[in-house]
C-alpha cells in the first residue's frame, strides 16, 4: 500500500544519501 510504499521509498533514498554524500565531501576536499 502507499504507506508502505513511503516507507520504502525513504530507507531507499537514505541509503543513497548515506552512500553519496561522503563522495561529494571528498571530491569538494
Amino acid at each position: 500500500g502507499p504507506i508502505i510504499d513511503h516507507v520504502v521509498y525513504g530507507i531507499a533514498l537514505g541509503v543513497v544519501y548515506a552512500a553519496v554524500v561522503p563522495r561529494l565531501s571528498t571530491y569538494r576536499g
